[in-house]
C-alpha cells in the first residue's frame, strides 16, 4: 500500500526542490567562492596579493554570470516548464474473495477493482489488505493526468459469482447440482477536482462501503472523506441499451504491439478474418481480471467495427455452456452494444449467441436485452424458446414470458423439460396473480414429471394462501418434503407447510417448521413476515 503521508511529505520537497533548488544551490555557491576569495587575499602576503586580487575580480565576475544564468533557469522552472502533475489517492473497503463457489449458501466470490474510464489515461495500483478475514483490501492509485484536467471519471467493477440450487429449473433431468450465477456490474462515479478543492500531493481519500441488504449482487456506496466527515459521492449507470460514449483507442496498442511485433496493420480483414494469436490473445485480454485490460482489448473491437463479428461469433459458439466466462460474454456484449451504437446492423445468430451466453452466466436482464434486440421470428433450437421465456420471467416481462413458453411447451420433446416449461409458465401466472391458471400449470407438471417437489409446494401454498383445500395442501406439502434434497427449497417447503398448518388453526404445530425456515433463509421478506404473525399468535406463544 502507498503510504499516503510520507508520500505526501516526499512530494512537497520535490516541488520545492524542482522550483528553486537550481537557484538556491547557485547562491550557496557564490557565496561560498566569495568568502574563500577575500580570505585568500587577506592571509596572503603582499608579493601575492596581486595574484589573488586577480582571483577575487574573476570570482565576483563569475557571481553575476552565475546569477544572471540561475535567474533564468528558476523562471522559466517556476513560470513556463510544464511540470509532470499526477494526482494521487486510494479507495479503501474494496472486496477481494478469490473463493470457489460450490453450494448454494456458500460463500459467494467477489471482486472489486476501480479503473479510469479513459484508456488514455495511465494507473498505477498498489495494494494492501485491509481485513483478510473478510477479503477487505485497500487500494492506493497514482494517475498521471494531461495538462489543465478538471475532472476524472472512474469505473468501479463489481464481479461475482454465486451457486444457486436451481434443480428444479434445468431442461437436463440428470442435472440435479448447483448453477452458477456469474455477473460482473459497472458504475462509474465522477470526481471534480475544483469541487473537491484538491491540492496536488494531497492524497484523494475514497471509501467503499458494500450495500447493507445484499453485498453480493448489488454495488454500494462510494464516500469522499474531508475534514468534515464522508460525503457520498453519487453512480453514474453505465446502461447497456443506450448508446455510450466512444472510447478512443490507446494511440500505443499494446495488445496488437503484441501479437504483431509492432506492425500497424489492422486487427481484422475486410472479411473478417484474424490471426488466430490475435484471437487466443484478445479471447484471454477480454476475460483478465483487470479491468483496464478488458477495456483496452474491448477497445480492439470495438474500433474494427463490425470487421470483428466473426471474432465474436467465434468465440461465442467455440465454448460449451459450462466454459463461458461472464466477463468475457460481458465484455463481448458490451463491444457489440457500442458497435451498433455507431449505426452499424449486428446478425441475429450473434445475438442469439449473446442471449444464450447471458443465459449461462446468470446474466438474465442481458439476456433478455438482446433476445428483444433478435426479435420474434421462429428459433431454429427450440430450447431458445425455453431460454428467453425464464429470461423474461426474471425481468419481469412477464406476458412475453407466457408466451415463449406455451411456445416451448407446445413442441414435440422430453417429458421433464415440458414439465419443466409448465412449471415456469406457473410461477409467471402466480405472479400475474392467475392462481388458477397457476395450478393447472403446476398439475401439468406433476403429470409430465412426478418427482417435481417445488410443483408439489407451489400447489399447496397457492391453496394456504387462499385458505381452501387445506387438507389436500398439507398432503401436498409433505409430498414435496419428501422428494426434495435442496437446502433452501427445502426451507421453502418447510414454511408452506408451516403456513398450512396455521391456516388450519395449529398454530404451535406450524411455528417451528416457519422458525426453521427463517433460520435458513434469513433473508427471505415473506418467511419473514409468516414467522412475525405466528409469533404474535396467542396459541403459539
Amino acid at each position: 500500500m502507498i503510504q499516503q503521508e510520507s508520500v505526501s511529505t516526499i512530494s512537497k520537497l520535490s516541488q520545492l526542490l524542482a522550483a528553486h533548488g537550481v537557484y538556491a544551490l547557485t547562491i550557496i555557491f557564490i557565496f561560498y567562492q566569495q568568502w574563500r576569495a577575500v580570505k585568500n587575499l587577506n592571509s596572503a602576503k603582499p608579493p601575492n596579493q596581486i595574484h589573488f586580487r586577480r582571483v577575487h575580480i574573476s570570482a565576483v565576475a563569475g557571481t553575476f554570470v552565475l546569477v544572471i544564468l540561475s535567474s533564468i533557469v528558476w523562471i522559466y522552472a517556476t513560470f513556463f516548464y510544464p511540470a509532470k502533475s499526477y494526482i494521487q489517492g486510494y479507495v479503501a473497503g474494496l472486496t477481494k474473495r478469490d473463493t470457489d463457489p460450490r453450494n448454494a449458501g456458500g460463500p459467494p466470490k467477489i471482486m472489486e477493482a476501480i479503473s479510469p474510464e479513459s484508456l488514455d489515461l495511465n494507473l498505477y495500483i498498489e495494494t494492501k489488505d485491509e481485513n483478510p478475514a473478510e477479503g477487505k483490501y485497500n487500494l492506493g492509485w497514482v494517475l498521471f493526468p494531461p495538462a489543465n484536467m478538471q475532472s476524472v471519471v472512474f469505473v468501479l467493477q463489481h464481479e461475482y459469482e454465486v451457486a444457486k440450487a436451481e434443480n428444479t429449473l434445468s431442461l437436463d433431468p440428470h442435472f440435479l447440482g448447483n448453477s452458477i450465477e456469474r455477473k460482473a456490474i459497472e458504475k462509474k462515479f465522477t470526481l471534480n477536482l475544483q469541487e473537491i478543492a484538491y491540492s496536488p500531493g494531497t492524497p484523494i481519500q475514497l471509501m467503499y462501503e458494500a450495500d447493507h441488504d445484499d453485498q453480493v449482487q448489488k454495488i454500494g456506496k462510494i464516500y469522499l472523506r474531508t475534514s468534515h466527515g464522508p460525503i457520498c459521492i453519487p453512480w453514474e449507470e453505465i446502461a447497456p441499451d443506450k448508446k455510450v460514449a466512444r472510447r478512443k483507442p490507446s494511440k500505443n496498442n499494446w495488445l496488437l504491439r503484441t501479437v504483431y511485433a509492432g506492425s500497424e496493420e489492422s486487427s481484422f480483414k475486410e472479411n473478417g478474418d484474424y490471426d488466430p494469436a490475435l484471437g487466443r490473445m484478445l479471447e484471454k485480454r477480454l476475460s483478465d481480471s483487470d479491468l483496464k485490460t478488458q477495456l483496452m482489448a474491448r477497445d480492439v473491437l470495438v474500433s474494427n467495427g463490425t470487421r470483428s463479428f466473426k471474432f465474436i461469433r467465434d468465440t461465442l459458439n467455440h465454448a460449451l455452456p459450462s466454459d463461458h466466462n461472464s466477463l468475457l460474454v460481458s465484455n463481448l456484449g458490451a463491444a457489440v452494444l457500442e458497435i451498433e451504437s455507431e449505426g452499424n446492423n449486428t446478425p441475429r445468430d450473434i445475438q442469439l449467441a449473446l442471449a444464450k451466453s447471458f443465459y449461462d452466466v446468470g446474466d438474465n436482464e442481458s439476456s433478455a436485452l438482446f433476445f428483444n434486440k433478435a426479435g420474434d421470428k421462429p428459433f431454429d433450437q427450440v430450447d431458445f424458446y425455453f431460454y428467453r421465456g425464464w429470461a423474461y420471467f426474471k425481468t419481469g416481462q412477464y406476458d412475453k414470458s407466457i408466451e415463449s413458453l406455451r411456445e416451448f411447451a407446445a413442441r414435440d420433446q422430453d417429458p421433464y423439460a415440458k414439465a419443466v416449461a409448465h412449471y415456469s409458465l406457473g410461477l409467471n401466472y402466480g405472479k400475474r396473480h392467475r392462481d388458477q391458471d397457476a395450478i393447472l400449470a403446476y398439475k401439468a407438471a406433476i403429470k409430465l414429471y412426478p418427482n417435481f417437489p417445488s410443483a408439489y409446494n407451489n400447489i399447496a401454498y397457492l391453496y394456504a394462501d387462499r385458505g381452501i383445500h387445506l387438507d389436500k395442501a398439507l398432503s401436498l406439502a409433505n409430498q414435496a418434503l419428501a422428494l426434495e434434497r435442496d437446502p433452501n427449497e427445502l426451507a421453502n417447503q418447510k414454511d408452506t407447510k408451516g403456513w398450512i398448518l396455521y391456516k388450519m388453526g395449529r398454530c404451535k404445530e406450524a411455528l417451528p417448521f416457519v422458525q426453521d425456515a427463517a433460520a435458513t433463509l434469513t433473508t427471505d421478506d415473506t418467511i419473514k413476515k409468516h414467522l412475525k404473525t405466528l409469533q404474535k399468535t396467542k396459541p403459539c406463544n
